[in-house]
């Protein structure tokens, strides 16, 4: 059976994570003077905190330790179990060379001891609910047999059994095969749509500077934010101020990616922060376009996600929008 184990900068609800007995390796915040768990703050106690803090004081996030990453492996790694672990870009965080230390100290012991059990540690280029429908995707994928993923999965297994001690070298093809396999399926067809109508989180934490949080402010500007490369960018010369204006950009994007990709099935979900409101209001535009493909393609959405401290830290509570994956 695999398994898969990630940190909680996924973003995938609590309840999600132990139906479908995913291991989650806990994000670590620091607001002000308190340190916290991530899986320990509730979302609403997370924006509660953020509120309070004034110009200066510190917020910061750090990745799971390789211990986080040893403790959520052992809880789903059972007898010829396989584990993959799904890891933030390397060049924003520690988290992909945490799961890698984890997974190497694991694996020692497993050969050791002649246990048939193997951890594969993949960097993927997504964060937060991207990432959370990422997972979900492969977590479909991975029960779907003859796929060229499952055939991969059994061939890394017939050479663990085979060759146990000098597995390693045998095996660097499959590696590279289903890492190819992931990007070309999932990664590279899941993308993220945002906006914030707030921007003093940004100003506290000191990544917006006054002069900027002065004018987004004032102009009550609503930015639609992107991934691109695991790095969240604003779309360039469009500065809409009202909601309403910026749903219908991100519609348009949407219906790019469709036209661009023309998937068979799309898969999304909706997150947000600690506003409600206006995500209803995407919400209903979102499905209502959405919906009138349902005669053409296959349309799967998932359960609302609430932005953890990964991302929710930076952005504070008014961050909201939509995550697709286009087969």
């Amino acid at each position: 059976m695999t398994k898969l184990v990630f940190s909680s900068a996924a973003d995938i609800s609590e309840e999600v994570c132990r139906s479908n007995g995913f291991g989650v390796a806990p994000c670590e915040v620091r607001i002000k003077d308190g340190i916290y768990k991530d899986l320990d703050l509730a979302p609403e106690e997370l924006y509660e905190k953020l509120k309070q803090l004034k110009k200066g004081d510190l917020t910061q996030t750090s990745a799971p330790t390789p211990g986080d990453y040893i403790d959520a492996i052992r809880q789903v790694l059972s007898d010829d179990d396989f584990a993959i672990v799904l890891s933030l870009p390397s060049k924003y965080s520690h988290d992909f060379d945490s799961a890698r230390n984890a997974a190497s100290t694991l694996l020692e012991e497993y050969r050791q001891n002649g246990e048939l059990k193997h951890i594969e540690v993949i960097e993927t280029p997504l964060v937060s609910a991207p990432l959370g429908l990422a997972i979900m995707q492969l977590s479909d994928h991975l029960k779907r047999d003859g796929n060229e993923l499952s055939e991969n999965i059994n061939k890394i297994r017939e050479c663990l059994k085979k060759y146990k001690r000098n597995f390693d070298e045998k095996i660097e093809e499959y590696h590279e095969r289903l890492n190819n396999y992931l990007k070309e399926n999932i990664f590279d067809r899941t993308r993220v749509y945002a906006t914030l109508e707030d921007f003093g989180q940004l100003n506290r934490s000191g990544r917006l500077n006054d002069i900027s949080f002065f004018f987004a402010t004032m102009l009550k500007i609503h930015p639609i934010l992107y991934l691109e490369n695991g790095e969240i960018k604003p779309e360039k010369n469009f500065r809409p101020r009202n909601h309403s204006k910026t749903i219908e950009r991100i519609i348009q994007r949407v219906e790019n990616d469709i036209n661009q990709l023309k998937p068979k099935t799309i898969n999304y979900i909706l997150v947000h922060a600690n506003i409600p409101e206006r995500l209803k209001e995407l919400e209903l535009k979102i499905d209502e376009f959405v919906n009138t493909y349902k005669n053409k393609l296959n349309v799967n959405k998932y359960p609302t996600s609430r932005l953890g401290s990964a991302i929710g830290t930076h952005g504070g509570y008014s961050l909201h929008g939509i995550a697709l994956n286009y087969e």
